[in-house]
């Protein structure tokens, strides 16, 4: 067996909107090293806006993304 490191992203409370149009309001996303994580949804419904949030690529007006026990903080590059 391998002794492959195992990592949790986890990214919750997540609120975007432009201007008075709500994207995602506290949507979260769980994902493991590992494991297949899907994001399922319609057209238009936030997938790709979340995925760029939880990146760092889409400023949020609420946010919160822990990797493994290490919280993250300020903005990420990408």
């Amino acid at each position: 067996m391998s002794s492959q490191v195992k990592h949790t992203l986890l990214a919750d409370s997540i609120r975007l909107a432009f201007g008075t149009y709500n994207v995602l309001n506290g949507a979260w996303m769980r994902s493991e090293t590992g494991k297949v994580t899907g994001i399922l949804g319609r057209n238009g419904s936030g997938k790709s806006c979340m995925f760029r949030a939880v990146m760092g690529g889409l400023k949020t007006q609420e946010i919160f993304v822990r990797v493994d026990d290490e919280i993250l903080t300020g903005s990420m590059k990408m």
